[in-house]
């Protein structure tokens, strides 16, 4: 008996050896780095004198196709078998091939479709450099995608470095894998990540093949929370496109809601672009034609509209409270408003003529979060890691005309104006979830970091500093 259990005991601890190891190894692979030696360090200062801009833009879909519906026994907006929700398997696989939802809580399964999802894409050319900005109606990206991304841009497009924002919509699927079915299987479905990736290195291509000589107007709403530039063709004056960047969060449907939408930025796009209509009045407000795009700012000087938050429409005066595509229409109606009055009864000169001026930078941050490690090493999470528990990020500052650009990988929420970091020139505008998802960076009045969702405190502090960096190298607009 001693012999056996001593040969048990030595078989025994044999066996989780090997295991510890393989789970190491498993967990060695999943933290690599994907995109290994990379480092972006630029620094572009604008032509003098400068020369005639030109603009494109392009707009392509990124709506997933849901196949496989699922009825919710107990209306809880999330998928379990054991609370008798069941599921049509469209292609008798015996699984649910879902598309999980980004942000709230896991298991929200798509159960169809009520708007498309875009990536919007603009190409600004000043005869030197060619910048591209694209915003995809999605809660994040990791910097990793962003790689993938860039490395499908074909050269012919000649873009010199590009800017890909998340609009942190709640209603598109998981492509940063916390929200999947359980806590140990990413939310990711791989075969859509890739089709976005493609999607959004095709918009920017396809923005570089639309170029046109440009003037570009820069202004803000009464309200000062949308930054407008909107862009026309100098040679018939016809609008090319609109940046809209605001401090809003597309989350107005909150977390009962399966269906596939862009939430309030389809609305604000739609009625910026093709005019404001009115039942029983017709046209209201004409649109401003060309491609909008939305990017959700990172100042977050007002907090994301939360589930009761009362929303009215202009139009009609009618008054939401409850979660609602209704009241997602009429939170885009009011932007769409204000967009249209801001660029109409703007004033201010034009700009025909501008350089730009571009500084970016690549940074490793450390992760602290145990869960975050946990599901780099399982998996969940495909985060790469640069060194043993430090992740590459980006930050860009850049500046055109009258307007200066920060470009922060975050959603960022400063409670002090010490913290805000604000770009210099008459036009600040902060795009939020650029390059990256990080989580939310916060400050407390005297600017000190004091709580994060993916990343250390000490993180939060480094890319502060890293953007100040940018800023204070940036010349001046002009």
């Amino acid at each position: 008996m001693s012999k056996n259990w001593k040969a048990w005991l030595w078989m025994s601890l044999i066996a989780t050896m090997f295991v510890v190891i393989i789970m190491g190894f498993i967990a060695y692979y999943n933290g690599r780095d994907r995109h290994p030696g990379y480092q972006l360090s630029l620094q572009i200062d604008p032509l003098r004198p400068s020369k005639p801009l030109r603009m494109g833009f392009a707009a392509l879909r990124i709506t997933p196709q849901i196949r496989e519906h699922w009825y919710d026994n107990n209306g809880d907006a999330r998928y379990d078998p054991r609370d008798g929700d069941s599921f049509r398997d469209y292609n008798r696989n015996g699984k649910f091939d879902a598309y999980w939802l980004a942000g709230f809580e896991s298991r929200r399964a798509a159960n169809g479709v009520h708007d498309d999802l875009w990536v919007r894409a603009l190409v600004i050319d000043d005869g030197q450099t060619r910048l591209a900005i694209a915003s995809l109606d999605l809660l994040g990206l990791l910097h990793s995608n962003i790689l993938s991304i860039r490395l499908q841009i074909p050269e012919s497009a000649g873009i010199t470095h590009s800017i890909l924002c998340s609009t942190h919509n709640h209603q598109a699927p998981d492509l940063l894998g916390f929200w999947g079915e359980s806590p140990v299987k990413s939310g990711v479905n791989r075969e859509y990540l890739q089709f976005v990736e493609r999607q959004a290195a095709r918009a920017m291509a396809e923005a570089a093949t639309h170029l046109r000589p440009t003037t570009l107007r820069f202004v803000t709403d009464t309200t000062g929370q949308l930054a407008i530039m909107h862009a026309t063709d100098t040679r018939n004056g016809q609008t090319l496109g609109t940046l809209v960047v605001g401090d809003y969060t597309p989350q107005t449907l909150w977390k009962k809601n399966l269906f596939i939408t862009s939430d309030f930025a389809h609305y604000l796009r739609e009625y910026t672009e093709k005019g404001i209509y009115s039942p029983g009045l017709g046209l209201v407000e004409p649109g401003l034609g060309g491609i909008t795009v939305f990017v959700s700012a990172a100042t977050k000087s007002t907090l994301p509209p939360n589930d009761q938050r009362e929303i009215i429409n202009p139009i009609t005066a009618q008054s939401y409270t409850t979660p609602s595509f209704e009241k997602a229409r009429a939170l885009g109606l009011q932007l769409a408003q204000r967009v249209l009055q801001a660029v109409r009864q703007d004033t201010l000169p034009s700009t025909r003529q501008a350089g730009i001026a571009l500084r970016a930078k690549s940074f490793d941050v450390p992760v602290q979060s145990k869960s975050f490690r946990a599901g780099v090493a399982l998996g969940v999470v495909e985060a790469g890691y640069t060194s043993w528990g430090y992740l590459r990020s980006e930050a860009t500052a850049f500046s055109l005309g009258d307007a200066s650009f920060i470009a922060v990988p975050a959603a960022r929420y400063p409670l002090g104006a010490s913290a805000k970091t604000p770009p210099p020139g008459k036009y600040p505008f902060v795009l939020g979830l650029a390059n990256d998802d990080l989580g939310y960076l916060m400050f407390g009045p005297d600017g000190a970091p004091f709580a994060q969702h993916q990343v250390p405190p000490a993180a939060d502090a480094q890319l502060y500093e890293t953007l100040q960096d940018l800023l204070k190298s940036l010349p001046a607009p002009r």
